[in-house]
């Protein structure tokens, strides 16, 4: 390996580097947190769990939560890349469950914000 000019250390080559890489992968460099290179694995493994979750709530939606029709397997298989069997098996029904919590969330109690005592009864 060639030796660096004094004025620049190997961490200056890691963080161009690194963000060289996000810019040709098309990822904007203000996303992640830091520019040291574990902790934009870090976050990028977050925001990969994190859209796994999103498509995995969508799909469930699509084949359950739509009205008058249900998205088709191949519709969405093409639409994410995915066979037909695994968007079958993308989804459970806690995810179907869980977007029914999040379109229609559970009526609250209208004094529930009241104290005991100004409730008036």
């Amino acid at each position: 390996m060639t030796e660096l000019p004094r004025n620049i250390s190997y961490y200056d080559v890691e963080v161009a580097h690194v963000n060289h890489i996000l810019e040709a992968a098309g990822v904007s460099v203000c996303e992640c947190r830091a520019h040291l290179l574990p902790d934009v694995l870090r976050t990028i493994s977050d925001d990969i769990q994190a859209l796994q979750t999103a498509r995995r709530l969508l799909i469930a939606y699509a084949r359950g939560g739509t009205y008058p029709r249900r998205h088709t397997l191949n519709d969405l298989a093409h639409a994410t890349g995915m066979s037909v069997a695994q968007v079958r098996a993308a989804y459970s029904p806690d995810e179907i469950a869980e977007i029914y919590n999040i379109l229609y969330p559970p009526a609250t109690d209208y004094y529930s914000d009241i104290p005991e005592e100004e409730v008036p009864w």
